[in-house]
């Protein structure tokens, strides 16, 4: 018994490769005792021994073991049927094929690597392959394969592991190291990881976007030195340095900017973790940053537009009190210089009284031009193109400028009054000298200064036509407007005709002047220049073509004031204007009745509409407005004439007046003769 226990020790410590070759070298000895029955007996007992060792020591090894020839199943051990889902041994030995139980897209692999085995090939020695199990799943297993004599012929022993968790844990750990990556390329906000030496360690896609480098351009650089700009260095080390030393909040949000591969600067609003080691020292940082550069500038923007809009309806509103204010003063005005006008014929000519009345309808009428300047001003109707004097658009300019410039700029006028005619609307060539001697003016206002307005014609000359695109030739009247005052920079020239650019505070410009400008020369067909320095002034050139169609002279004003005998309804809410209308119009014979109220005389004319031949009505009066009042006498009395005036004429023409059946229409201030001779040529042309 002690040889036998030394044996089975022997066999355990023996390899499987050793334990083969031990079982060959006892069957060479079983075939040389044949001839001794006695030695083949021992022999023979000794070899079931230590089979039977062999197949205990191998079904019960962890590992599933199987032999086979040609997938003919020789052996199996109770491992492999456990990982193969058979209770026993036999049920695997009874399927006789083990490729039955390997998965069907992994048996021509097997096959190739079984026959190069047999060959001597080079096959790999350790392998990974899928089986199905005997409830049809498949389980995945580590495969280590030999060539062995089984039974004195060549076969193939197979040890493999059930590795199905470690490849499911390793899938799913593939999966979560996708999953990242991939958020880390889509993401929409700039990730970037830190060392604790400031090392780029990590940046996504986006951060690289934003900076505009390669990834391969900032892995292993240091964000200090290449991201940071220079004026933000030493603020952001101080910061870095108390984040890693644990002075502030694990978790913060910091808006900082950072430098661009192109040298721009963008505001990056950044959420930043400190990131800790196991055993919890901080070692880095890892930051998610959102680009708002556009944002911000989007919302100054929107503040900037906002500001232009209130200022935009604060000109609005400019634009509608300008109008009021001239309906009024023309009120005030039309007493004035009716009056005045009949108080000259009441007085001899060449006397005292004459020439101070004289005097009077003469500022009159100056202040009645000042009227027709406001309501160009306020004024919102689309241009009218005609041909006008530029001279004459210029001289009424400066009559403005010259009346609100401040005591220390002098204004110097050269006109040339023989300047051709240019083909233009009146009010918006009035609105560029304006527009351009206000910013003279306030290019001088702080040290004073001298404003020179020039025209002239102009002949194109080679220097004037290289800066068109087309080759236009032809004559032009050149507007210049020169101030000594402080001058621009060649930045600001570059983007003076910028719609809503200006150099001026919050509150004291919209940008739109120059940009305006612009626009009307460039819509006349016209072009503008500017050249200014620092310190030396600004001059503007303005030069607009010439054209030939001749402006139609009007006749020599008529004064004479018609008589006639008819009775007219004279309408104003203003009492000193229906006196001046009563008093004119009877010294011209006419019999008058005058009303205050468009509802009482209304109220009048249907008591009896035959006793009058024609109503004059003024527009804007507190209960009805004059149209309205016309078209309730058209009910009464179909055609009737009636002449609208207003002081202030907003969107009223007489073609959209005369198409409501109105006969005509006039501006306030009313001159007698003007009046008079509407009504006498409305009573004595009938109406078609």
């Amino acid at each position: 018994m002690p040889d036998e226990d030394k044996t089975s020790k022997r066999l355990l410590g023996m390899t499987k490769n050793e334990l083969a070759q031990e079982l060959e070298t006892m069957s060479r000895r079983l075939q040389k005792a044949e001839a001794d029955g006695a030695l083949r007996k021992q022999a023979e007992e000794a070899l079931y021994e230590f089979e039977e060792r062999y197949r205990n020591l191998i079904g019960g090894s962890i590992q599933g073991i199987f032999v086979h020839t040609e997938w003919k199943l020789l052996f199996a051990n109770q491992a492999f049927a456990n990982i193969l889902g058979y209770q026993t041994v036999r049920e695997l030995m009874d399927m006789g094929d083990v490729s039955k139980v390997f998965a069907p897209y992994e048996l021509d692999r097997l096959t190739v690597f079984r026959d190069a085995r047999k060959r001597g090939g080079r096959v790999p020695t350790q392998y990974e392959f899928d089986c199905v199990r005997k409830d049809g799943s498949i389980v995945t297993v580590l495969n280590i394969a030999r060539v062995v004599k089984w039974e004195g012929n060549q076969a193939i022993q197979n040890a493999v592991l059930d590795i199905s968790d470690r490849k499911q844990a390793e899938e799913k750990i593939l999966q979560e190291k996708e999953r990242a990556e991939n958020f880390l390329r889509i993401a929409g906000t700039s990730i970037v990881a830190l060392s604790a030496q400031g090392t780029i360690t990590l940046i996504n896609r986006k951060g690289c976007e934003i900076l505009g480098y390669d990834l391969i351009e900032l892995i292993g650089t240091n964000w200090l030195e290449k991201i940071v700009p220079e004026e933000d260095r030493e603020a952001f080390q101080k910061e870095f340095s108390d984040i890693l030393s644990g002075k502030t909040a694990p978790e913060l949000q910091r808006e900082s900017e950072v430098l661009t591969k192109s040298g721009e600067h963008r505001k990056i609003d950044w959420h930043i973790t400190v990131v800790r080691d196991h055993e919890g020292v901080i070692t880095g940082t890892l930051s998610s940053g959102e680009d708002i550069t556009d944002r911000e500038r989007t919302q100054r923007e929107r503040e900037t537009l906002q500001s232009q809009l209130r200022q935009a309806d604060k000109l609005k509103t400019i634009g509608t009190l300008a109008g009021g204010i001239a309906h009024d003063f023309n009120n005030i005005l039309t007493p004035i210089i009716g009056y005045s006008h009949m108080a000259l014929s009441e007085v001899e000519d060449g006397s005292q009284v004459h020439s101070d009345i004289q005097r009077v309808v003469k500022g009159a009428g100056r202040a009645k031009e000042l009227v027709n300047q406001i309501l160009t001003f306020s004024r919102r109707s689309d241009p009218e193109m005609a041909p006008v004097k530029p001279y004459v658009i210029v001289n009424e300019a400066l009559k403005l400028i010259e009346a609100s410039c401040p005591a220390n700029i002098e204004v110097e006028a050269v006109i040339n009054e023989d300047c051709p005619p240019v083909m233009g609307d009146q009010s918006q060539l009035h609105q560029v000298v304006m527009n351009l001697c206000t910013n003279a003016f306030r290019a001088m206002e702080e040290k004073g200064g001298r404003l020179t307005v020039a025209l002239g014609p102009f002949e194109v000359g080679p220097k004037f036509a290289r800066h068109r695109k087309d080759d236009v030739r032809g004559k032009y009247v050149k507007l210049s407007i020169r101030d000594t005052g402080r001058g621009m920079s060649p930045d600001t020239l570059e983007r003076i005709f910028e719609p809503f650019y200006t150099t001026r505070g919050v509150g004291e410009g919209t940008g739109m002047g120059l940009a305006t400008v612009h626009g009307i020369v460039a819509g006349h067909g016209g072009e503008i220049f500017v050249d200014s320095r620092v310190g030396e002034g600004t001059i503007f050139d303005v030069y607009l073509l010439q054209t030939r169609i001749e402006i139609k002279e009007g006749d020599t004003t008529d004064e004479t004031v018609p008589k006639g005998a008819e009775h007219i309804l004279f309408v104003d809410d203003e009492e000193d204007i229906t006196e001046l209308a009563r008093e004119l119009l009877e010294r011209a014979g006419y019999t008058v009745t005058t009303e205050n109220d468009s509802s009482d005389a209304l109220k009048r004319f249907s008591q009896d509409p035959d006793a009058f031949d024609i109503i004059v009505t003024d527009q804007a009066m507190p209960k009805m407005y004059g149209v309205n009042l016309a078209e309730e006498i058209f009910k009464v009395r179909p055609g009737f004439p009636v002449i609208l005036i207003s002081g202030f004429a907003d969107t009223m023409t007489l073609e959209n007046v005369q198409d409501r059946g109105i006969r005509d229409f006039l501006l306030k201030p009313l001159v007698g003769y003007e009046l008079a001779q509407a009504i006498r040529q409305i009573l004595d042309t009938p109406q078609a």
